[in-house]
């Protein structure tokens, strides 16, 4: 019995985490959209350029068009530490409040390019597309730790690519994407006061972590390059699905009362409770489909715009389903029914001379997340984001680093799945840096 109880806490303990995976980095939901630091001082809109190794995430047909051996190595360096949270009734009500512990967070990217014959290039990358993690200040005092105190998701993608040049303006390029994922999360539980002293009682810290699981998917794209001076890229990136096996652990907190206490621990007791026991769980995550359509034009030899369209499947996101292979009838389904969206990206590159090159972009998100889905670890929202970047063109190496500052639009959901209510104010920046030879 105690376990089942336990299976209930813990099936509720995913969905929350798994629902809340919103990551404020630039793309709507929790997608990371900065792969290159070229890119990014672009404001990412890159699709229909794709002339570095980074084109193996923007648009895999640019490869077809690079025809010489290339690497490309570096990282974006992510703050995620300015979310400010104020309550407002009926829970937490006005005087509760919160604000996420300073973090930055790194996602790497690596890229290699290798010509083979005259039309064939192919190509391996590795690279970051979705990265959450959040942590709350004070989590003993924080209002929200029954949802979570602690958060992260990663994801790592593993593209072997080719790409190949159909004619002399028209290319394809197709990309195998193994993506290996995990979740990690962390919250307190707690109980019905069963002495009727409080209306209850937190008895316990949870950590759930799940292997790191991999499954694969597929990315395509197109580039028409008909003139010196315009191009037109397409690039599909499919949606790829990743069960998850891991385990929850309770880890025991006085509750101030020594008889509660040890009825938690005594064995039979109607309160017992499975302490420093792993339990095994399963669940799966729908990570999302996207299309991105890029037209670039350039004025003349020192000046190069771009904007994207792009679209991400975040219907796709709808549900959670979290499952106990020892307790099925403890299985459980949690609905989020989040929606498509559209981003657009605008970036202009200008040549200041044969070796230094600087950038600016401006990038508009639609958030995916229904109101009533927003929580402590839930927290996404529109956003306009601006970058600056600068290029180092060298005869054997090149060097890039672009700034992005993307402030959320301040977000008070009416509705609440989780009837815990507020106003959240968010502002993210990064810092990328890539080096190619």
């Amino acid at each position: 019995m105690r376990s089942k109880r336990l299976a209930r806490q813990l099936a509720v303990a995913l969905v929350f985490s798994l629902a809340g995976v919103a990551v404020p980095v630039f793309a709507g939901g929790f997608e990371i959209y900065t792969h290159g630091a070229k890119a990014t001082g672009l404001g990412g809109a890159f699709s229909a350029q794709a002339d570095d190794p980074s084109a193996i995430f923007y648009n895999p047909a640019g490869l077809a068009f690079q025809r010489e051996r290339s690497f490309l190595a570096g990282v974006s360096s992510i703050s995620l530490g300015d979310t400010d949270f104020r309550g407002l009734p009926p829970f937490p009500d006005s005087s509760a409040s919160g604000t996420r512990l300073d973090r930055i967070v790194h996602a790497p990217h690596l890229y290699a390019l290798w010509p083979l014959g005259e039309r064939l290039t192919i190509g391996l990358g590795i690279n970051t597309p979705f990265l959450f993690s959040t942590e709350w200040e004070n989590p003993d005092a924080w209002a929200g730790r029954f949802i979570a105190t602690k958060a992260e998701l990663n994801a790592v993608d593993l593209v072997p690519t080719v790409g190949v040049r159909v004619s002399d303006s028209f290319s394809i390029g197709v990309g195998i994407a193994a993506r290996a994922a995990s979740v990690e999360l962390q919250r307190r539980l707690a109980i019905p006061d069963p002495f009727g002293n409080t209306g209850i009682v937190e008895f316990a810290r949870l950590v759930m972590e799940t292997d790191s699981d991999v499954d694969v998917g597929f990315n395509v794209g197109l580039l028409y390059r008909p003139t010196e001076t315009f191009s037109v890229g397409l690039t599909y990136r499919s949606p790829i699905d990743v069960k998850l096996d891991g385990y929850g652990r309770l880890t025991q907190i006085p509750t101030g009362n020594p008889e509660l206490d040890l009825l938690l621990v005594v064995p039979g007791s109607p309160f017992e409770q499975p302490f420093d026991v792993d339990l095994p769980m399963t669940t799966s995550f729908d990570f999302p489909d996207s299309l991105s359509l890029g037209i670039a034009y350039r004025f003349n030899d020192d000046v190069i715009a771009e904007v994207d369209f792009n679209w991400t499947g975040w219907g796709r996101f709808d549900r959670i389903t979290t499952e106990f292979p020892e307790y099925p009838e403890q299985d459980f389904v949690r609905v989020e029914n989040w929606v498509d969206v559209w981003h657009y990206r605008i970036g202009v590159n200008w040549s200041l001379n044969s070796s230094n090159e600087i950038r600016w972009g401006f990038i508009y998100d639609q958030s995916p997340q229904p109101d009533e889905s927003i929580g402590p670890i839930i927290q996404d929202a529109d956003r306009r984001g601006f970058t600056f970047g600068y290029g180092r063109v060298g005869q054997h190496v090149n060097f890039d680093l672009a700034l992005e500052y993307a402030p959320y639009q301040k977000r008070t959901p009416s509705v609440s799945n989780n009837n815990f209510f507020g106003t959240y104010e968010t502002s993210t920046w990064l810092l990328a840096a890539s080096l190619g030879f």
